[in-house]
């Protein structure tokens, strides 16, 4: 299951990479699950895309906007729970020329707001973290 997490994971860094404007219907419908709780959590604040229209919306405008993204997928670290749920962490690059300071505070803003959503929903999520 980790080997299909991480190509699905490498389709959508190349899409990032590409950044194929007509090809963004393709590449959601390829990548997302159409159910009612497919979410994506952006960078900014207020990017909780749910449903496919929303996480297409929120990709377009990154493909159009926003910096260059490199993921580390060959390092992701990747926790599998009961074979249909798996979370996901791993470090990434964005390259965009912006006011850091402001820049800075946003990230951390966000990291934050992940953080408590994942204390209070994801209770395992923290725990499958933890070391020896």
């Amino acid at each position: 299951m980790r080997d299909e997490i991480k190509s699905v994971l490498r389709k959508y860094q190349e899409g990032y990479s590409k950044r194929d404007l007509h090809g963004v219907e393709t590449f959601v419908n390829e990548l997302f699950v159409n159910e009612p709780d497919t979410f994506i959590v952006g960078t900014g604040n207020g990017e909780w895309c749910k449903g496919l229209q929303d996480i297409r919306e929120l990709i377009q405008i990154d493909w159009e906007y926003w910096g260059d993204l490199v993921m580390d997928v060959e390092n992701a670290h990747i926790s599998i729970h009961d074979n249909s749920v798996a979370c996901v962490a791993m470090e990434a690059v964005l390259n965009k020329k912006t006011e850091s300071e402001k820049l800075y505070k946003n990230c951390l803003e966000r990291v934050n707001q992940i953080r408590e959503m994942a204390i209070s929903e994801y209770p395992f999520f923290l725990s499958s973290f933890t070391t020896n």
